[in-house]
């Protein structure tokens, strides 16, 4: 996450969904953002901001209306995103430490120790760009650490991944990218996607999962050309 993205059109994705999560699922109570802060980068990433063109998003008027005002001030900060969902009573916190490849040990050492055994809580995971590649570097998120993370949950509680989807089948990535997940952590993800982004979820807990399932394809429902992308064979994984 860069300071830069605040309130782009993929914002108002990712927060519209949290909202959701966090008022539709009974076992979450609070949301922990471990945006992954890295130094802005003055290319023209994030500027994308037609709202009410979005597949997501679009219906939730006081949220648009709030990541533009933010957008609007001299200096951006995410971490003012809090004050949202504070009005929405929606108990949200921030992992305020700067985000750097050769730290990303000790970065993930530590967020393992502050999300050990807490309940009821959304875990978010916000990397600029998503899993690691061939060459990670300090946009990309480590399945190692995903494992990490996944396996310090408390009871309740679910991990939440941003990933950007690049140039290439996205079907076929998504797919590639949930097997890739499950192996590393032997929890078959469930997703939504708007198409440009993906967002996964992993849930220890089976009944938590069902839950999510069933929150997801009411969100789909509500914004039909997420619901599009199911019927050309998306969907999210159905749990046995």
């Amino acid at each position: 996450m860069k300071h830069q993205y605040l309130g782009d059109t993929r914002d108002l994705f990712k927060y519209d969904l949290i909202e959701t999560l966090l008022s539709t699922l009974p076992s979450l109570t609070q949301a922990f953002f471990i945006p992954m802060l890295t130094p802005d980068d003055g290319s023209g990433h994030g500027r994308r901001t037609g709202y009410f063109r979005t597949r997501a998003g679009n219906l939730n008027a006081g949220l648009a209306d709030f990541l533009s005002k933010l957008r609007m001030r001299k200096s951006r900060d995410c971490f003012m995103v809090r004050d949202y969902f504070q009005e929405k009573s929606c108990e949200v916190s921030f992992y305020r430490a700067r985000f750097t490849h050769r730290g990303r040990g000790a970065y993930f050492s530590r967020i393992a120790k502050k999300v050990h055994g807490l309940p009821h809580t959304l875990v978010f995971l916000d990397p600029d760009t998503g899993l690691e590649v061939a060459s990670p570097g300090a946009g990309h998120l480590l399945y190692s650490e995903v494992s990490l993370i996944a396996r310090s949950l408390g009871p309740g509680s679910l991990l939440m991944i941003y990933q950007h989807i690049p140039r290439t089948p996205r079907i076929a990535y998504i797919e590639h990218r949930c097997a890739s997940l499950f192996e590393h952590t032997g929890i078959l993800p469930s997703w939504i996607s708007d198409g440009q982004v993906v967002f996964f979820f992993l849930c220890p807990e089976q009944n938590v999962g069902y839950d999510l399932d069933r929150c997801l394809a009411g969100y789909r429902m509500r914004y039909p050309l997420l619901l599009a992308r199911q019927e050309e064979g998306a969907g999210f994984i159905h749990r046995r």
